[in-house]
């Protein structure tokens, strides 16, 4: 996946004289199966958010401000939200 990524970015690089464009920002989610699939297979837009059912139509979320992301991590018994930082 580091490959992928670093090829990905160097394509970036090229689009936009040699500015990576990255910002760190995060994402909410609570689900078991969102939780380790994102953790072992990073964002897989297999299961983004279906056209229609986002804000902004099909794609991953992120946001600057950790509040936004907290209210799409979803309550879990006993245990604690789950929100990624990542680079984007």
């Amino acid at each position: 996946m580091r490959k992928f990524y670093e090829a990905h970015r160097m394509d970036i690089r090229m689009e936009n004289n040699g500015k990576e464009n990255e910002m760190l920002l995060f994402h909410g989610t609570g689900t078991e199966d969102a939780i380790d699939g994102i953790s072992n297979g990073g964002f897989d837009d297999r299961f983004f958010a279906k056209p229609g059912a986002g804000l902004f139509g099909h794609g991953a979320y992120f946001a600057i401000d950790p509040l936004k992301s907290s209210h799409f991590s979803e309550k879990r018994k006993k245990r604690p939200f789950i929100m990624f930082w990542c680079k984007v």
